[in-house]
């Protein structure tokens, strides 16, 4: 019987040392490590130049914004970010530390990120909903044809420089299924520009609808109609 067990033993054995030969343990590489730790543990944003950060941490929390250029630190506190501005559009770090000590018995803790990246973004545009305007009106339970949606948005750049947009609109509600498409692509120019779209779809009778507009750094910005489809 032992014979048996032991020939066994031997065969696994020599099983192990022919697939340790195939497949390598890789050698620890601790920056590489490092590396996929911050991807796995790193969450995204997008904000526009001129956008002031803002990020709400606990009062034990140490943070560092670096900038991914030349990693080199370029604000640095304890709590709360409150308006900070980004000198530059490029791409930054936020690197967290929350030192409160917490009972690994509950789970009270916050779930904060580890690393925050952030894009700052060298465009930004605002849609301006007071000059939103419908070619003609939208009726519920009816398909929609040749109905043009226009509005008016500011549009800024980092350098002072147009950009070649396309872009769409679509709504969201209770069975609204509209969209649009802007017609045609647009050269945007510092300063005011009028999008127009050309919507298709339907939406119900006696319900609200908002759309949803997709800026050029693809964020939503929403829209709320106020009156109900009739």
């Amino acid at each position: 019987m032992n014979k048996r067990y032991l020939a066994i033993l031997t065969c696994l054995l020599c099983l192990l040392f022919f697939d340790l030969q195939a497949n390598p343990i890789e050698k620890y590489n601790p920056e590489h490590s490092l590396k996929n730790s911050i991807e796995s543990e790193t969450e995204s944003i997008i904000i526009s130049f001129s956008q002031k950060f803002n990020f709400t941490l606990n009062e034990n929390t140490t943070w560092s914004i670096i900038n991914q250029k030349d990693n080199k630190i370029i604000g640095n506190g304890v709590g709360s970010i409150a308006g900070f501005k980004f000198i530059e559009p490029g791409k930054y770090i936020l690197n967290v530390i929350d030192n409160s000590v917490h009972n690994p018995a509950e789970c009270n803790h916050s779930h904060l990120p580890s690393n925050l990246l952030i894009e700052v973004s060298d465009k930004e545009m605002i849609f301006d909903f007071n000059t939103i305007q419908f070619s003609t009106e939208i009726i519920g339970g009816q398909e929609l044809r040749n109905v043009v949606l226009s509005i008016e948005v500011d549009y800024r750049h980092f350098s002072n420089q147009s950009f070649e947009f396309s872009s769409s609109v679509r709504s969201a509600g209770v069975d609204a299924n509209i969209n649009g498409i802007m017609s045609p692509k647009q050269i945007l120019t510092p300063g005011k520009n009028k999008l127009v779209y050309q919507l298709t779809g339907s939406a119900a009778k006696n319900t609200y609808i908002m759309f949803d507009f997709i800026d050029v750094n693809g964020q939503i910005q929403t829209y709320y109609h106020t009156t109900k489809l009739n």
